[in-house]
């Protein structure tokens, strides 16, 4: 009987998560449950601060029925971003909102210090958000690199400059439960989340490195030894330019922020010199595009799939859109017409959102 009402119970959940408010009498029809069953499952989801009464819906006669929705607020995740110079923290509710985001300046150093310090930063981003610890479903801890996560094993990150370093001390630092993700697999699934018609998608994140999620049915594909979706390290130009991996010629080595500016604080000022038409900024900006479009066309013919463009080049990128599906309509037949090129809707907290996201797909489960 316990099993049995906990099954209801989230049968209810998942359908007011999916549909918003309904009378009671909508919920038994949608379930196929009876009225009283509805109302015990109620009243205990009620009693756990997870549904609430939202408002009333017009009646033929008599008084108006009551409709019950799930109560966003009721529970909240964390999600955190790691990257050479800074951290990204939000906080976001049950429907994946962010109620609360942050980047901070902190050069990733690997220190005991720099650990407390995260962990002190998580805690004050909950208190932030306006929730308790007993609210928090999980903390989520997204990074660049690959990554073994049911080990909380950073196995290899160039970027950070690190290589096997277990991330399971965190469980010391922060009393939550951990998961430990890819940075680009995190943003992802954040943004395949958000589109309801879409179940594959390659996601391609362009930071001070660019990373890569491929999802097939809503579902990533991490391969056979977790290192799916290392889109950055493609060749794009065989012997070309070095990259942090290695190799030359890897699709990262010319499409990083890093081909643009030294750091992330400086993109302002760089597309601020590309839209006064400086000849020099201008005349690099216009060779990334190329380069870009080269490297998503190449994924586009592989997978067929939407390719959503994230990371913190993410939101200067939205004018010149336009100008880079021109570039990558190439007259090929196998490309075509229809580029299926767009941006995230998080922005630059794609990752940030998507870690947390683990926590509440489980919840809903």
């Amino acid at each position: 009987n316990i099993m049995v009402g906990r099954a209801n119970r989230s049968r209810i959940i998942n359908l007011l998560y999916k549909k918003g408010p309904l009378t009671k009498q909508d919920i038994s029809l949608s379930l196929g449950l009876s009225l009283p069953t509805i109302t015990q499952n109620l009243k205990k989801l009620m009693e756990e601060g997870l549904v609430e009464e939202s408002g009333t819906v017009e009646s033929t006669g008599g008084r108006k029925p009551k409709t019950v929705g799930l109560r966003d607020s009721a529970r909240g995740a964390v999600g955190v971003e790691l990257s050479k110079g800074h951290v990204k923290i939000g906080v976001i509710d049950l429907h994946a909102r962010l109620i609360h985001s942050q980047r901070i300046s902190r050069p990733f150093s690997g220190t005991a210090r720099y650990w407390e310090d995260l962990a002190a930063s998580v805690n004050s981003a909950i208190s932030d958000a306006g929730f308790s610890s007993g609210q928090i479903l999980g903390v989520g801890v997204a990074t660049p690199g690959l990554v073994r996560s049911e080990e909380m094993l950073l196995e290899y990150a160039p970027t950070l400059q690190i290589r096997d370093l277990s991330l399971s001390f965190l469980k010391n630092l922060i009393p939550y439960p951990l998961v430990l993700e890819n940075e680009a697999n995190a943003a992802g699934m954040a943004e395949l989340w958000e589109i309801d018609h879409v179940s594959d998608a390659v996601y391609v994140s362009i930071n001070k490195g660019v990373g890569g999620a491929v999802l097939i049915d809503n579902q990533l594909y991490k391969g056979k030894h977790c290192r799916g979706g290392e889109l950055g390290h493609m060749t794009l130009y065989p012997g070309g330019l070095p990259c942090s991996c290695g190799a030359r010629g890897c699709f990262e080595a010319y499409c990083s922020l890093q081909r643009l500016v030294e750091d992330s604080k400086q993109l302002d000022a760089f597309f601020a010199s590309v839209d006064a038409g400086e000849r020099e900024a201008a005349g690099l900006w216009e060779e990334y595009l190329g380069d870009l479009a080269l490297g998503l066309n190449n994924l586009r013919v592989i997978f067929d799939a939407d390719i959503i463009i994230g990371g913190d080049l993410a939101p200067y990128l939205e004018k010149y859109l336009s100008r880079l599906k021109e570039r990558m309509s190439n007259g090929s037949v196998l490309c075509g017409h229809d580029t299926g090129v767009r941006l995230c809707k998080h922005r630059s907290f794609s990752s940030v959102v998507g870690a947390g996201l683990t926590f509440i797909q489980r919840f809903l489960e």
